[in-house]
């Protein structure tokens, strides 16, 4: 049985490129409360019967009847991977979370729920000792350097990740000796910079995996509306995905970029990113819920969402419940 990890909020707290304040595209974000729904929209789970109809009679006359009688009003928009959880279109002007209550009453309905506005999280902490270069020789020994300084939070130094290394894969991988069958990491989020040197192995021509990279190209999708969009792509608008991609999938001794560079504490694995965000910032627990249907539907060792709601979301649960039992 393959093991599927789900930290669904985990904390970033590096960069790919060493970026030391929150990206200006994601600035309004970090201003809101974090539970916003989305007018327009609604999440409604049904029995399998139903859902069978709904995708049966799509294009038929009946459907018509069949989705009144579920949402009235409504009408379904897409369906997010092969489960009884129907994306539908309600009028604007109606309150998501009154319809979702109206409609959980009906026959065949096990859950209904407004759509969620996701957001990436805080890309740095607000500890002032974050970015702090200790400089003070009462606290260093000085052997006569000219620059003592160094950063208070080594991270990968104190989580012991070079020990752990040293164990296994005990290696710095290179484009000509990466295992075809690494682990895969499935990244959720705001896409990735699919082109960054830092994805590229010692000796690799490019990021892709085909190319001595890290990164599988070939399953790194965009979703939107609870499905894969058939021209979308996974490339990053602003920047958190790249840097949660990096802290995870930066690859090792493969020289430094711009004089900086760094090597992710899963470098010895692939990456799948998925991108649930659209170019402005807006993302739904519908498309982050489709994309871990589809992590776990292609081969994730590990799904990785650093992304959240405040609202609970049962379409969170299911998704969460499906990929684990996979």
């Amino acid at each position: 049985m393959r093991t599927i990890a789900l930290p669904l909020l985990s904390l970033a707290l590096a960069t790919v490129a060493g970026a030391q304040s929150i990206p200006r595209g994601l600035r309004p974000f970090f201003e809101t409360p974090k539970n916003e729904i989305v007018r327009g929209q609604l999440l409604v789970k049904t029995l399998p019967s139903k859902a069978r109809q709904l995708r049966e009679f799509a294009t038929s006359p009946s459907t018509t009847s069949l989705e009144a009688a579920i949402v009235p009003g409504g009408q379904v928009r897409s369906r997010i991977a092969q489960t009884g959880w129907p994306l539908w279109e309600i009028p604007m002007d109606a309150d998501p979370r009154a319809v979702a209550a109206q409609v959980r009453k009906r026959t065949g309905v096990l859950h209904a729920q407004p759509v969620n506005k996701i957001y990436p999280l805080l890309t740095t902490p607000n500890d002032a000792d974050w970015f702090t270069m200790e400089t003070s020789e009462t606290y260093i020994l000085n052997f006569g350097e000219e620059d003592i300084s160094f950063r208070r939070l080594w991270n990968l130094t104190d989580t012991f990740a070079y020990e752990g290394w040293s164990v296994w894969p005990n290696r710095y991988y290179t484009a000509a000796n990466k295992p075809a069958s690494a682990p895969l990491i499935a990244v959720i989020d705001t896409g990735n910079d699919m082109n960054h040197p830092d994805f590229r192995n010692a000796g690799g021509a490019g990021t892709n995996v085909t190319q001595g990279g890290q990164l599988v190209h070939a399953l790194s999708k965009q979703f939107r509306y609870g499905e894969l969009m058939a021209n979308g792509t996974a490339m990053d608008s602003n920047g958190h995905g790249t840097h949660v991609a990096g802290l995870a999938l930066a690859g090792a001794n493969n020289g430094h970029h711009l004089g900086m560079g760094m090597l992710g504490t899963g470098y010895m694995s692939r990456g799948m990113i998925l991108r649930v965000f659209d170019e402005s910032g807006n993302g739904t627990d519908a498309d982050a819920a489709a994309a871990m249907y589809y992590a776990a539907d292609n081969g994730a060792d590990v799904i990785n969402l650093s992304l959240g709601t405040t609202n609970y979301s049962q379409l969170f649960q299911d998704a969460t419940t499906y990929a684990f039992q996979k």
